[in-house]
């Protein structure tokens, strides 16, 4: 097997950027110490991160970064869905948004949810919503009752795959 990296990075608040080829850094963004997600845009030229002040997006690789997206409550999730557009969860993803990355709100929804883990898909079309032994997963375009999957034991983290066909799903029996 390949052996483990090992990686002399000093430990320090905000975001380290990890090169992958040897566990060294690529950069380090201040500001993101509070980070709850983070997405890289498709181009690779930005990353905004979920934080507890709303949506942060960093230039890249300089590392300066602006409060693209202020939320009250914070951000939960982030997604770019686009060059320039992005999905956003706040309050455990009772209040969702698409949003430019200069702060403008395309479209928004709000409703009403139990805290959990959620993810965006690829697109930012769909919402998977994890629960108690159900993943929820809600279409923002048409609306309508959420398809429900049902899965043993509390879901407590969800990834989508970049094809949009597979979720992962972690749960806790």
């Amino acid at each position: 097997g390949t052996p483990p990296i090992i990686s002399m990075i000093p430990v320090r608040a905000g975001i380290e950027l990890v090169r992958l080829s040897d566990g060294g850094s690529a950069g380090f963004l201040i500001g993101g110490e509070s980070a709850r997600a983070l997405s890289f845009s498709p181009d690779g030229k930005q990353l905004a991160a979920a934080t507890a002040d709303g949506v942060l997006i960093f230039s890249l690789p300089g590392g300066k970064s602006r409060l693209a997206f202020p939320l009250p409550g914070g951000a939960d999730a982030v997604r770019f869905i686009g060059p320039s557009q992005l999905a956003i969860a706040t309050d455990s993803g009772a209040r969702l948004f698409h949003a430019d990355d200069d702060g403008r709100t395309i479209d928004s929804w709000d409703g009403k949810r139990e805290p959990g883990p959620l993810c965006f898909s690829p697109t930012g079309r769909f919402l998977a919503i994890g629960a108690d032994g159900e993943l929820r997963i809600v279409d923002l375009e048409k609306g309508g009752a959420p398809q429900k999957v049902k899965l043993p034991g509390k879901v407590t983290a969800i990834g989508w795959s970049m094809s949009g066909q597979v979720l992962a799903a972690g749960t806790d029996a």
